[in-house]
């Protein structure tokens, strides 16, 4: 959606930081760079500002968070979340490279963080975006124009495919909400 795509602009030293993780190798390896705007910063709320992405393939882990180190420069981050089912992958980035990583809100299900997703893409009471993202992360663009329901399942659910942007960004949300208290 238009109103959710940005043209990249400086990020506040004052905006928290967050970085988020899908591990993949034949699949896509994701990790998001998210700023938090506080209130009045961007709209009357607070906005999330995905501001950075890593998406690539046939890369390990060890790359992957090479790759990480060199393009999180010098910022700090309030923390970096994980997917909760690779626990490989997040003691390989903290012993190896010194990423520590937290799981992201397993207990959670997948429907649930996809509506607190959609909570985010909904506009506040003025109109305003509660989530903008750079144009320049162009495969989140990409998995939001991609990302389809199984319409063969008999359970409600996405397909898993074009989704690695996307779960990353379920990830940072469910993480936000636990964070603020929310179950």
């Amino acid at each position: 959606n238009v109103i959710h795509k940005v043209k990249p602009f400086d990020i506040p030293e004052s905006w928290d930081r967050h970085r988020t993780i899908d591990f993949g190798t034949t699949n896509p390896f994701c990790c998001l760079w998210v700023a938090i705007a506080p209130p009045g910063a961007l709209g009357s709320d607070e906005v999330l500002v995905v501001y950075k992405e890593l998406y690539w393939v046939n890369r390990t882990t060890i790359e992957s968070g090479r790759e990480i180190k060199r393009l999180s420069k010098d910022e700090a981050y309030v923390w970096t979340c994980a997917d909760p089912e690779s626990k490989d992958g997040r003691l390989i980035l903290s012993r190896e490279l010194g990423i520590r990583t937290i799981a992201a809100p397993k207990h959670l299900g997948v429907l649930e963080g996809i509506g607190w997703v959609k909570e985010y893409l909904a506009l506040d009471i003025e109109g305003k975006a509660k989530l903008v993202i750079f144009d320049s992360c162009t495969n989140l663009h990409k998995e939001f124009r991609k990302y389809r329901w199984d319409a063969k399942s008999r359970h409600d659910r996405p397909i898993k495919q074009f989704d690695h942007a996307l779960d990353c960004l379920r990830y940072e949300i469910m993480q936000l909400k636990r964070y603020n208290g929310h179950r």
